[in-house]
């Protein structure tokens, strides 16, 4: 697709992929072990960490020639959370829900196949499992990207569900019982719910927000050790719980006129 369009900026999208290779938990990577995570030639990466190390995008220890990310990649993401103003009305709703269910609310919107969290709220530091801010989920594994799926338009889930299946077959694989499941129970359910797919510790529920025109689905999920509640307690509390916070959420930022119309 990309050798078609002659607006599309080869050197840039290369530079975009190694700035994606560093990954939480990470130690500092040389350019060999870029070049394998990327697939370019190891030339092509010299110049490349040369040149966002010297942009302030990444750091280079003296000692070792390896790179981590530097602190300019910071100016890039946080005005997109800082100008998602949602964050700050939601966080408060969220904080109450986990700390009903000892557990902890997240936010995420999609990256490529991924899901990426924007705010979370722990009821307790003990659930230290819970997302960070800008750690990552696949989509086909996660409660919260599941969540993207359901409030998808069809040919959007298509295109991702094509995407997920091409790229990482295994996860597909491993996935989609549960992912077909979750679709077909969440016009009935209101929300999906994962039973330790992705961490057998923890189980959780996932609602999206409706979605405006031109909006990024904003999906929310709540989770809380396996160890602590049955499936009743998420099908009664959890659930119902997460459903009534994204309501209240969506009448909080839902203009004033439109609420003394209903």
């Amino acid at each position: 697709m990309t050798n078609k369009d002659r607006d599309f900026v080869v050197a840039l999208a290369r530079g975009l992929e190694v700035l994606d290779c560093f990954k939480p938990g990470d130690n500092a990577l040389g350019n060999k072990e870029i070049a394998e995570r990327t697939g370019l030639p190891r030339a092509t990466v010299s110049r490349l960490t040369h040149t966002l190390t010297m942009l302030g995008y990444l750091r280079r220890h003296v000692e070792s020639s390896r790179y981590e990310l530097g602190s300019a990649v910071l100016s890039i993401g946080y005005p997109l959370l800082a100008n998602m103003k949602i964050r700050q009305i939601a966080r408060p709703l969220m904080q109450a829900l986990a700390n009903m269910v000892n557990g902890s609310v997240s936010a995420g919107i999609r990256d490529r196949t991924n899901i990426v969290y924007v705010e979370t709220c722990r009821a307790n530091e003990e659930l230290r499992r819970s997302p960070d801010i800008g750690s990552h989920a696949p989509i086909a594994l996660s409660s919260v990207g599941r969540g993207w799926l359901a409030a998808a338009r069809s040919d959007e889930r298509d295109a991702i569900v094509r995407q997920i299946r091409h790229e990482t077959p295994a996860i597909w694989k491993s996935a989609h019982t549960e992912v077909e499941r979750g679709l077909r129970n969440f016009p009935k359910l209101g929300y999906i719910a994962s039973f330790g797919e992705v961490d057998r510790s923890t189980w959780a529920v996932a609602v999206p927000m409706r979605r405006k025109p031109g909006e990024e689905i904003l999906v929310f999920n709540c989770a809380a050790p396996a160890a602590r509640i049955d499936r009743r307690y998420v099908e009664t509390v959890m659930g119902p719980g997460l459903i009534a916070m994204v309501k209240a959420l969506e009448d909080a930022i839902e203009p004033a006129h439109k609420r003394r119309i209903r």
